[in-house]
């Protein structure tokens, strides 16, 4: 199996983390957010988005997580 397939069969890959921000300066247009999503909301801080990594555009890291589907009421 080649990389391409293996991406193909598989949604482990940054674009679909929980963690992903859209970020429209960095060359995948996404930025991991891991770091910014483990403070509470109360405490977060607006930060400059160069200050996140940029995610890779078919891997996913150790922290990759499952967007979760919320419901609204």
């Amino acid at each position: 199996m080649n990389k391409t397939e293996a991406v193909s069969n598989s949604d482990h890959i940054c674009h679909h983390c929980q963690f992903v921000m859209p970020s429209q300066n960095s060359l995948t247009g996404f930025r991991c957010g891991h770091q910014y999503f483990l403070v509470h909301p109360f405490l977060r801080k607006l930060t400059r988005m160069d200050h996140f990594p940029e995610v890779n555009e078919i891997h996913a890291c150790a922290q990759w997580c499952e967007k979760r589907l919320t419901k609204i009421a």
